[in-house]
């Protein structure tokens, strides 16, 4: 774990878990884009990796739509005692809001690991500016703070990129390399996210 993430840093987030309503529930943003994604490469399995407070699945579940009764899924939060437990590989990654709150000198590992857990494919979404919100210890909650092209160059080190644009935020689907992702013959529409795939 210690790769992934320093003691002391899983228990400043747990402390924002604890006090901060508010902190890990951004998840549910994502929930119409996770739905397009789940059909349209056949997904059987996901996993929001740092998923906070777990208010995807939660929406997933609230929603009840039998199109994703089938659909195994997994939460995992190293900072959260609830879904602390190492995550086993699975179809589609979801990682919104996560990559800026990891250790800078702990981004390789962790990418590393996300892409050791992607049969398919994973969705990033990484804000390049300053968080509204403070760790206890002073610091803002968004450790890194970089644009989306900084943010490609350290993906593109295990996922292929496929379809690049680029926004305000790094908002992308990433393959791993070496993955074959066949493009689905009708993808939906209003899809904008960058699709990578792992090598």
């Amino acid at each position: 774990m210690s790769k992934l993430i320093s003691d002391e840093m899983r228990e400043l987030n747990a402390e924002m878990h604890r006090t901060d309503k508010s902190f890990g529930r951004g998840g549910v943003k994502a929930h119409r884009l996770m739905c397009t994604y789940i059909q349209q490469y056949d997904c059987k399995s996901v996993l929001d990796y740092g998923c906070g407070k777990a208010t995807l699945h939660k929406t997933f579940i609230r929603k009840n739509n039998s199109k994703f009764n089938k659909v195994e899924w997994q939460n995992y939060d190293p900072a959260n005692e609830e879904y602390n437990t190492l995550p086993k590989p699975a179809d589609l990654v979801v990682i919104r809001d996560v990559m800026e709150h990891v250790e800078p000198d702990k981004i390789d590992n962790v990418l590393k690991h996300i892409v050791s857990l992607t049969k398919k494919l994973a969705w990033f979404e990484i804000p390049p500016k300053r968080s509204k919100k403070s760790l206890p210890d002073g610091r803002n909650a968004h450790l890194v703070q970089e644009p989306p092209l900084w943010w490609a160059e350290r993906i593109e080190k295990y996922f292929t990129i496929r379809g690049i644009k680029y926004g305000t935020s790094f908002k992308n689907v990433c393959v791993p390399i070496g993955v074959d992702l066949l493009e689905p013959d009708t993808p939906p529409k209003k899809v904008k996210e960058i699709i990578f795939q792992p090598k």
